[in-house]
């Protein structure tokens, strides 16, 4: 896929408008303090009903329904366990920018597109891009683990599905896979803070034996792949701290598990999309965000309020993602140099990053958001690791 371009067709006039519109590298007006974050909310907050846990209903269980009783821990289940094989291929190439002049984001951040992954590093301001192996139907995005491991999911066949891991030079470490027949991902994996456990959902065959299908979402000891947990009826999980969310499918809402697997009852009246990534939480788990249309929510577990944390008028705001220490948001959304009439531009989705506080708004603003990564039309779900 294409990078996205500036107005300009060589690549030192690439450069010199980068600089000029404050594209390179977030050293832009608005991160670290600089600037100032125009309008109020572009629409009515969301109205978050009662703090973390309150509301009706309880969390499927295993081999139940999404009106069922909470599962209880799998006893020495490991039907999850992954094998796989390792290999030292390295791939990928490196752009550069001007490294960013003040203090901002830190770590990380990975993402991709529908053939290509990218890693972008906040202390170098610098990008690359990799080639993945190949990619399932479903675009879960890509991921990373909080030690820096990316983790990008495979084209699945019918006896189950796989992964690869990479490191942050994007080096092929291994594959490993799953043995889940005939199962479908329907969301990226996910890590805990500690990166000691993953989740994720598929749609597959409530068992051996019959052909009727469940949306299920497994809880696996990593790296070795033991089953932890399972819940029947629930998909695209999330870590909030420790404790796991879970999306109802047809409704939205979401439901909170604690440490101990137990039901802890429905957060809020928080409602969510459809879309990979529509919805995340910070590492600390006080902190849940999700997609609105134009609008990024977000929602204080310690104190039960609801605000708007990004809004813009050109283009929905999609994939949010907290940095580690919580101070930063990034998200996917058109640049809007792209909406310019010129014939060699197009539309192109790109990573943006901006500050996050309680009860900030920030307008997004490409010329003071974006950064000029490897990639355009980005897709998923991003990940966020202080690992450089």
């Amino acid at each position: 896929m294409p990078r996205h371009r500036p107005p300009c067709s060589t690549p030192w006039q690439r450069r010199a408008w980068l600089r000029t519109a404050g594209l390179a590298a977030l050293g832009l007006a608005g991160c670290g303090g600089a600037g100032t974050d125009a309008g109020a909310p572009g629409g009515a907050e969301a109205s978050a009903a009662g703090a973390a846990g309150s509301g009706g209903g309880t969390a499927a269980g295993v081999g139940g329904t999404r009106a069922g009783t909470p599962p209880a821990t799998p006893a020495g289940a490991a039907t999850g366990t992954m094998t796989g094989t390792t290999t030292g291929t390295t791939t990928g190439t490196t752009t550069n920018t001007t490294p960013a002049a003040t203090p901002g984001p830190a770590g990380t951040l990975v993402y991709r597109n529908g053939s290509m992954g990218a890693v972008w590093r906040f202390a170098s301001a610098s990008g690359l891009s990799y080639e993945p192996g190949p990619l399932p139907f479903v675009r879960v995005g890509s991921v990373v683990s909080p030690q820096g491991q990316i983790i990008n999911a495979l084209e699945r066949d019918n006896s189950g599905v796989s992964f690869e891991i990479r490191r942050l030079d994007g080096s092929l470490v291994s594959t490993q896979r799953m043995n889940r027949p005939f199962a479908i991902m329907t969301s990226a994996l996910r890590f805990d803070p500690a990166g000691a456990r993953v989740a994720l959902s598929l749609d597959e065959p409530t068992s051996a034996t019959v052909d009727d299908r469940i949306e299920r979402t497994l809880v696996m000891r990593w790296p070795d792949g033991a089953l932890l947990a399972q819940f029947d009826g629930w998909a695209k999980p999330v870590f909030a701290g420790h404790d796991l969310l879970l999306r109802h499918p047809d409704s939205g809402r979401l439901r909170l598990v604690d440490t101990a697997y137990s039901d802890r009852g429905w957060l809020a009246d928080i409602r969510t999309e459809t879309p990979m990534g529509s919805y995340s939480a910070s590492d600390d788990g006080r902190h849940v965000l999700w997609s609105d249309g134009p609008l990024i929510r977000a929602y204080d577990r310690q104190t039960a309020t609801a605000w708007v944390a990004a809004q813009r008028t050109v283009s929905d705001l999609h994939s949010p993602c907290l940095s580690p220490d919580g101070r930063w948001l990034a998200l996917l959304t058109l640049d809007q140099a792209s909406l310019q009439t010129l014939p060699h531009l197009f539309y192109t989705v790109v990573p943006h990053v901006l500050p996050f506080s309680l009860g900030r708004t920030v307008t997004v603003d490409s010329a003071r958001h974006a950064f000029d990564g490897p990639l355009a039309e980005c897709i998923g779900p991003m990940g966020w690791t202080l690992a450089s």
